[in-house]
This record gives structure tokens, sequence and C-alpha cells, in this order.
């Protein structure tokens, strides 16, 4: 399977807004989306939550793929995250 056969759909471009205080003391903030990632050997999409890049706003609605040159795997707490950037799907 290639990465570029996985395909995630942003459902809506209404966030939820987590809030929350930092060790600084200082109130910090970020957006979560939901979408539904289509996989290819898989009969239905999933759902999960995204965070758009900071400083790049929201993903609009529609589908897209992630972009393979940014797929960076980074483990923080014992725990692996994907930094991601996600391209629109040609249509």
């Amino acid at each position: 399977m290639n990465i570029a056969d996985i395909k995630v759909e942003i459902s809506d471009s209404q966030p939820d807004t987590i809030r929350f205080t930092g060790k600084d003391g200082k109130e910090q903030s970020f957006q979560k989306q939901e979408a539904y990632l289509h996989h290819p050997d898989h009969r239905y999409p999933e759902k999960f939550e995204i965070t758009p890049p900071k400083g790049k706003g929201l993903y609009a609605p529609g589908m897209y793929m992630v972009k393979p040159a940014d797929i960076r795997l980074v483990g923080r707490y014992g725990q692996l995250t994907i930094i991601h950037e996600l391209v629109p799907v040609a249509k």
C-alpha cells in the first residue's frame, strides 16, 4: 500500500477549541476538526480528530491526502505522533 492511497475527509469547518493553562501559567489553546480516514483495505472510514498546522488556518471540508514528503514521526511522552500536512485531492 502506498501512503497516497489513504485519504482524509474533513467533514466540516467548525473546530472544537481546547483551552488550557500552560506550565508557564499562560492561557493556551488549539483547535481540532472532525475527520474520517479512508483506507483502501477498510470497508468503512474511521472517525478521528485532526489538529490543523499552526498558522495555516482550518482545513476546508473536502477530501485530502497526506503529503508524503511531510510525514515525520515524533515520540513524545512515550506516544507516537504523526506530524503531517494535508493537501487537497485533485478532482
